[in-house]
């Protein structure tokens, strides 16, 4: 069976070469430098948004912060707006809204995280994960939600 664990047994997920965790633990798995290069050029480009999740790309030194405004809500939430600052070339992007879905967000936090019920979450992930035999498709919630159907996985209300 597969598992993932949190990122250093404290919080993320890591995929891909890239680091997912909320803002509130940020600070706990990546290093202080990167953030606050990440922080500070962000701020100077007049662009500063809020943001509860943060995504570093440690294959290429970018640092993506979103706003995720389903995080706390749904189980698998819609990405939501983001700003990517490299911190090789110091340059800041333009705000570009994903639609894709989140998998296994409960990695992203503690155990301690009061947003969302968290045993919750980590149970929903388990069950979906011994029914789906395949990659889950986070390209959309409509293909999302068409993949647990064809599993015989109850899509969530």
């Amino acid at each position: 069976m597969f598992t993932m664990n949190r990122y250093r047994g404290i919080a993320g997920k890591f995929i891909g070469g890239k680091l997912y965790v909320h803002v509130d633990y940020s600070h706990l798995v990546i290093p202080e430098k990167t953030l606050g290069s990440a922080h500070d050029l962000l701020m100077q480009s007049g662009r500063a948004m809020d943001h509860n999740v943060i995504v570093w790309d440690t294959r290429k030194n970018v640092v993506r912060f979103v706003l995720c405004r389903e995080f706390d809500l749904l189980a698998e939430p819609e990405v939501g707006r983001t700003i990517s600052v490299d911190l090789d070339t110091r340059v800041v992007g333009p705000e570009i809204e994903y639609r894709q879905v989140w998998h296994r967000k409960y990695l992203w936090v503690m155990a301690d995280y009061k947003g969302f019920d968290v045993s919750a979450a980590e149970a929903w992930a388990r069950e979906w994960h011994q029914k789906i035999h395949e990659s889950p498709n986070g390209s959309s919630r409509n293909n999302w939600f068409k993949q647990l159907e064809r599993w015989g996985v109850e899509v969530p209300k």
